[in-house]
């Protein structure tokens, strides 16, 4: 019986390991995506004044 929990809870806490690194690396992409976005906007603005 306690080996039972003990195997339910570790796979619990792996669960919770994948959910995280899953969060993590949503939100690293969003914050990539934002900078290179915001980057990608600047770059043309400056090439759009330039060419003015």
């Amino acid at each position: 019986m306690s080996n039972y929990l003990n195997k339910s809870e570790s796979s619990h806490h792996n669960i919770s390991n994948f959910v995280n690194r899953c969060i993590v690396n949503a939100y690293s992409i969003y914050i990539y995506f934002m900078i290179s976005i915001c980057y990608n906007l600047e770059l043309m603005s400056m090439w759009l004044c330039s060419s003015k």
